[in-house]
């Protein structure tokens, strides 16, 4: 894989960022189907109908946890200040 570069040499920005994403994976017993820069992979067979599909909700399920983590509440936050947490 080439990056693309500027006359000065550096690699470009542009296409730098392009790779700053993140990847998941599916395993199965024979089956392994894995994000790419270039789309979706896989290797063997999967017991799954949409292997593909599946990968997305629970990826989709992760960012959706992680994003309703918040702030604690007031007494929690007044416990955790206490032991010298926050």
């Amino acid at each position: 894989m080439q990056l693309a570069k500027l006359n000065d040499g550096t690699e470009s920005l542009k296409t730098a960022k392009s790779f700053d994403q993140g990847f998941s994976g599916i395993v199965g017993e024979e089956y392994y189907g894995y994000s790419t820069v270039d789309g979706f992979r896989e290797v063997g067979n999967s017991s799954l109908d949409d292997p593909k599909r599946r990968l997305e909700a629970l990826s989709s399920n992760i960012e959706s946890a992680a994003s309703t983590q918040g702030s604690v509440g007031g007494r929690l936050e007044n416990q955790l200040e206490d032991l010298g947490y926050l």
